[in-house]
Order: C-alpha cells, then sequence, then structure tokens
C-alpha cells in the first residue's frame, strides 16, 4: 500500500434516542467492505466539560485533552507536542532537564473520567522516552494517581535496559579505538618510512636513516627540521 487516508464517522446523537448499530460500506478496486458500527447512547447529564465516559469497556484520551493542568514551583510544565506518537500529539515536561523527587514538586495534568461501575481497571500509556538518562540513574518515571489517591510511580524504562552495557561497551570500544590508532601508527611508520623509503636510501654506499637524512639535506636544507621531528 502505497497511499493511506482517514475517514472519519460522526453520529448526531441528538437524532439518537437508543443503541443502534449501523454499516460502513467501503467500495473500489472491484471489491466492497462492510464496517459494523455500533453507537452507544451515553448519560451525560450533569458532566463536566471533557470528562470521558466508558464505553465498551475502554476509556480512551488523547494526552492533550486534560481537564487542568498544574506548573512545578520551578515553572516546569506539561506541553504539548503537536503530531508526535501514535495519536493526535503528546505530552512531554518542559524545561526536559528538571529532576523532581516528590510529587508535590512535579508539574502534573489532569483527566476527567466517568466510569460504569467500581472495579478494577488497567491503565495503558503510550509513551516514547527521549530524555538523555545518568548512567548512574537510568530511570524516567511519571506518577499516576485517582481521585486523590496514593501516587503509583511508574518507570518508562524496564529494568532489564542495556544502557550500563552500552557504557561498558563504550568504554571498550574507546580503549580498542586507541589501541588499533598505535597499532597501525606504528606499522604504518615502520612499513612506509622504513622499509619503502629509508632502507632504499643510498648515499654513496652509505644506507639507513641517517644516510636518508643527508640526501635530504642535499635537495632544501630545511627539510631536515620536519625529517627530524618525524623521527
Amino acid at each position: 500500500m502505497s497511499n493511506q487516508d482517514t475517514v472519519g464517522v460522526h453520529v448526531d446523537f441528538s437524532k439518537l434516542t437508543a443503541d443502534d448499530t449501523g454499516k460502513i460500506i467501503i467500495s473500489g478496486n472491484g471489491q466492497t467492505l462492510e464496517v459494523n458500527v455500533t453507537a452507544s447512547v451515553m448519560e451525560t447529564e450533569g458532566l463536566d466539560e471533557k470528562t470521558f465516559i466508558e464505553a465498551h469497556n475502554y476509556i480512551s484520551i488523547e494526552a492533550a485533552h486534560y481537564t487542568e493542568s498544574r506548573p512545578a514551583a520551578n515553572g516546569a510544565e506539561w506541553k504539548e507536542i503537536k503530531n508526535y506518537g501514535r495519536g493526535l500529539s503528546s505530552l512531554k515536561v518542559f524545561p526536559c532537564t528538571g529532576r523532581f523527587t516528590g510529587k508535590e514538586d512535579a508539574p502534573y495534568v489532569e483527566y476527567t473520567v466517568k466510569t460504569a461501575g467500581t472495579g478494577r481497571y488497567t491503565l495503558m500509556a503510550w509513551v516514547a522516552p527521549s530524555n538523555n538518562v545518568d548512567w548512574d540513574n537510568v530511570t524516567m518515571k511519571y506518577g499516576v494517581s485517582v481521585d486523590g489517591g496514593e501516587m503509583q510511580s511508574v518507570d518508562t524504562i524496564t529494568e532489564k535496559y542495556i544502557a550500563g552495557t552500552w557504557r561498558q561497551n563504550l568504554t571498550r570500544g574507546y580503549l580498542i579505538g586507541c589501541l588499533s590508532l598505535v597499532f597501525w601508527t606504528l606499522m604504518l611508520m615502520t612499513t612506509i618510512k622504513y622499509v619503502l623509503i629509508a632502507l632504499k636510501a643510498d648515499n654513496h654506499g652509505e644506507g639507513g636513516i641517517f644516510a636518508l637524512y643527508a640526501l635530504v639535506r642535499h635537495q632544501k636544507k630545511w627539510l631536515i627540521v620536519p625529517a627530524l621531528i618525524g623521527g
């Protein structure tokens, strides 16, 4: 598939008095596809604006559709990054260099939801950690609290994250790289300078590095300086 498009479906709930079903028929390229759609009437009387209601055992919320946003004391706050992530947009704390040790110091956003009843619910959050992490403190956490209850801390970086291994590999890579530079420098110096040049020098029957210096000095006296520096 080379091209993709989005089909928006809207329901005029002012004309819907009870739960109902329908079909969306999509035709093209000699094929026809039927999509079943179920519209449920939700009781919204008395609910605040931006209240998300449970439907079919799910409550789906775009990150930017929060009810309230409170910045931290140092000015850090959640800001929207449009067209980033799986949905409409994403939220990120700016500036991204801040670190918060207590929930009372951290900025937060609040969402209002209405569930079908009491029970056990599972929260699923799509995250894309993009901040640099400290090798000695590989963690990037956020907290979740429901109805003012105890804050539950969630680390977006798993315990099996390979940052420590990466650090060891990086150090090992630096060491191997430095040794490689030393090895190949000596090899090239020996091969090119001594084998291909110095050993072929002939100053009236004399050979070796001093014969090479004498030959260089006969060409240009100042060339003896870079020759001596090069060893």
